[in-house]
């Protein structure tokens, strides 16, 4: 049931995050990070509320990730969009909140309990040319960690950090545009979603680390665009969403190897459900499309 509603008054939410260690702790869900259409990244603590009746609270935001005003090259409000944000918890315990937006530029911030109400970034990148669609951090051994970009403009980013600089690690070219990305936790690859404008392959999983850039074909599909995607690191699964109104489950192999010919057994493709259209005569003789939607669980 909806526990309750709390209201933002900065224009369409982008995109919204919990905290990767939050838990049900001190009658509070967890922080809640959501993307504003200002240039800003608000995080809430989430009350826990045990109520029979959904109420709208009055919550203001713990405290708000922004740039600095050297950092505000537009005064157009559309162009300083927050399109993704993300959590990245240091082995040290430190946490680190990251924003994409509309230009093409990636924020990172160091985030404390004791944080001020409005924080300033560490670093400003300008990523990419055009908005960030994906935003992902990946933690190694040591204390660097990388965070993945992408974007429309066809560009796939790792950058590398340490304590006090970045770098980027490499940059790659994709098939088209990407319109989602995530890494696997438990190994050094990650998960690509593409439209179909310039490709036809859907999803493909890409090892860019310790065994060179490669890529392997999930799903290779005519008019078929990769919406969003989300991974459960402890199922080893992922699951992916497409324009057409489809749920695909998928477990792919991790390490790379040559595919057998039945390849959607291989990486145990599932569809949960489909959407899709057919052709309607009517009693005078006349056709219409009607649209066919189904919830089911079979393999493919």
């Amino acid at each position: 049931k909806l526990s309750y509603v709390i209201i933002i008054n900065e224009g369409p939410i982008w995109s919204i995050k919990f905290h990767p260690s939050e838990s049900l702790i001190e009658n509070r869900i967890g922080l809640l990070a959501v993307t504003t259409s200002n240039h800003t990244v608000q995080v809430f603590s989430l009350p826990y509320r045990s109520d029979e009746y959904s109420i709208v609270l009055p919550i203001e935001p713990n405290f708000v990730c922004k740039l600095a005003e050297g950092d505000l090259f537009f005064n157009e409000k559309f162009l300083l969009q927050a399109t993704r944000v993300t959590w990245l918890v240091k082995k040290n315990g430190e946490t680190m909140l990251s924003a994409g937006f509309i230009d093409g530029r990636v924020g990172l911030w160091s985030v404390e309990e004791d944080s001020c109400k409005e924080l300033y970034p560490i670093h400003v990148i300008q990523a990419h040319h055009e908005q960030i669609t994906s935003l992902d951090f990946k933690i190694t051994s040591g204390e660097e960690f990388h965070l993945l970009t992408a974007s429309p403009d066809r560009k796939l980013k790792v950058f590398t950090f340490d304590d006090f600089r970045f770098h980027e690690t490499s940059k790659e070219y994709s098939s088209s545009r990407v319109l989602c990305a995530e890494w696997w936790m438990h190994w050094p690859t990650f998960l690509i979603g593409f439209d179909d404008c310039f490709s036809s392959t859907s999803i493909i999983q890409r090892q860019p680390f310790e065994f060179g850039s490669r890529s392997t074909i999930l799903l290779p599909a005519n008019s078929l665009t990769v919406t969003h995607l989300n991974i459960n690191n402890w199922l080893n699964f992922a699951m992916f969403v497409t324009d057409s109104g489809d749920v695909i489950g998928c477990r792919p192999g991790q390490m790379l190897q040559a595919c057998p010919k039945d390849k959607w057994a291989y990486f145990n493709f599932s569809m949960y459900s489909s959407t899709d259209f057919n052709n309607i005569t009517n009693d005078d003789g006349t056709e219409e499309v009607g649209i066919v939607f189904s919830d089911f669980k079979v393999t493919i």
